[in-house]
């Protein structure tokens, strides 16, 4: 069975295709030196217009202004943020915690929280009546639905 195997066959120089030796050690170590000195030579290359893309505007344009000193123009918004938070906490925290109107008009107030919830447990929660739905009044005689021709049933 051996012999029909054509990948046993006994002499490999007859089949068409077929590499006879190896790559060249040599010509690959000396393709990776080309690549390795063709990738420093295109950063030398690409770090040398930067360079003098940047020397061409610094002449026609000059350094500009430096980070630091630029500010933004009044008014500032937020000179101290963790002050201002801290200040919106406290607003907050008098409001949970005082009594006070929310709309005089329509009798709404505020109060502590802790006060509400002792109402809440002691009252339950406030409803609202229901309101009553309206029944549709039965007519005695039945109307007679018209029929439109055959039914798809």
């Amino acid at each position: 069975m051996a012999d029909m195997d054509p990948h046993h066959a006994g002499d490999h120089a007859a089949r068409p295709g077929y590499e006879h030796q190896d790559a060249s050690p040599r010509g690959v170590t000396l393709a990776g030196i080309g690549l390795m000195i063709l990738l420093v030579l295109s950063l030398a290359v690409v770090a040398g217009l930067f360079s003098l893309f940047r020397q061409r505007q610094v002449s026609a344009y000059g350094t500009g202004p430096t980070p630091t000193a630029i500010e933004p123009p009044a008014p500032r918004l937020q000179v101290d943020p963790a002050k201002d938070l801290q200040e919106v906490r406290a607003t907050q925290q008098a409001q949970l915690s005082s009594y006070g109107w929310v709309n005089k008009g329509a009798g709404i107030i505020h109060m502590p929280i802790d006060r509400a919830m002792e109402i809440v447990a002691d009252q339950g929660v406030p409803t609202r009546a229901p309101t009553p739905t309206p029944t549709p009044a039965i007519s005695e005689t039945p109307t007679a639905s018209p029929t439109t021709g055959s039914g798809g049933g």
